[in-house]
């Protein structure tokens, strides 16, 4: 009976120490914390607000996280990657913004914030019919925060790979930071955010590399939040950033392959931009005292244009170097003042 109640009390212990233990790992790289096999496995059997180590390897996994956790490979070891199984990209999800998204990591629904650190995400081999989209990182109705994550090489051979995606069209406000992480090789966005309805996002210090559809990609009604301090490079193919929010502030970016902005209320202020001989800044649409300001634009067939049917921007302050023409605007729009360097026609209509 001793014996009985004493590994009783052993097994309690186990099970308390299993429910409310703060850390876990992934794989057997620390034997102090409570592992699992796989990440699927451990973020569906923490508690809610735990957080999961994993361990240097690679993890042919996809991953739904529907609960708030904190997701992170460990300190001071090899990054872990998240692969594509052998069998391809088999789960997907419906969305309203997206379509029909196979994902590698999704973040769904959750109550409160996911944050996912320290990890690559490799797309590579997750191809396929061009009739759906695939997503490194994708949030959809859920918070959070992307920190030091590469996602790398997703492609759905049509233009819809996505390195990091965030999506809502819930009433509750959601909000999503994207901070020192980078997105390369995706044939179509390589951070996007999407909504009809209150979702905050602040993209801050990324790197984006490739020829995809728009580096970073910012849209929908109700849209708010920041790009700042970031470095896109998306001269080869199209914009490297485009905006079609409710309230977006862009500053301090620097930018290789222009900027564009489409109504909404968007600040532009403070960027580097080459616009590989093409248009640095392309503005559309009927704005809501959108300001244009204090860039350095170099470089472009236009550094500024306006031509297809923008109204209500303020453009002023810019100093734009070696373009065709400076800035091109429709009546409408302020533009006053601006300093021009080896540009041959400083201020056009259109």
């Amino acid at each position: 009976m001793f014996r009985q109640l004493i590994t009783t009390l052993i097994t309690a212990l186990v099970l308390s120490a299993v429910s409310f233990a703060a850390n876990y790992a992934v794989g057997a790289c620390d034997i102090e914390l409570t592992s699992f096999a796989t990440i699927s496995l451990a973020v569906s059997s923490v508690p809610p607000g735990s957080t999961i180590n994993v361990c240097p390897g690679n993890y042919p996994e996809q991953v739904l996280i529907t609960q708030p956790l904190t997701l992170t490979g460990f300190k001071n070891k090899n990054t872990p990657t998240v692969t594509v199984p052998s069998g391809g990209l088999t789960q997907s999800v419906t969305d309203e913004f997206a379509g029909n998204v196979y994902y590698q990591i999704l973040v769904q629904g959750t109550t409160g914030p996911v944050n996912i650190s320290n990890l690559v995400v490799n797309g590579t081999g997750g191809s396929g019919a061009p009739s759906f989209a695939v997503a490194g990182v994708f949030y959809q109705d859920a918070s959070g925060t992307v920190d030091g994550v590469s996602a790398q090489n997703q492609v759905n051979g049509n233009g819809y790979g996505y390195g990091i995606l965030a999506t809502t069209n819930l009433a509750t406000a959601q909000t999503v930071t994207v901070e020192k992480s980078d997105a390369r090789g995706f044939d179509g966005f390589g951070i996007e955010a999407a909504t009809g309805n209150n979702l905050t996002v602040h993209i801050t210090a990324n790197v984006v590399n490739n020829t995809g559809n728009t580096g970073i990609n910012l849209g929908g009604v109700g849209l708010t939040g920041t790009a700042q301090s970031n470095t896109v490079d998306n001269s080869g193919s199209g914009y490297s950033i485009g905006l079609n929010g409710t309230a977006l502030t862009v500053t301090g970016n620097t930018v290789f392959g222009g900027i564009l902005a489409a109504a909404g209320s968007n600040t532009i202020e403070s960027n580097k931009i080459d616009g590989n001989n093409n248009y640095g800044i392309t503005l559309q649409g009927s704005a809501s005292s959108s300001l244009v300001k204090s860039n350095t634009i170099a470089y472009s067939s236009s550094a500024v244009w306006g031509c297809n049917g923008a109204s209500g921007f303020t453009v002023t302050n810019n100093t734009i170097i070696d373009a065709v023409i400076g800035v091109q605007m429709p009546s409408g729009n302020t533009i006053t003042p601006n300093s021009f360097f080896a540009t041959t026609t400083t201020v056009s209509g259109c």
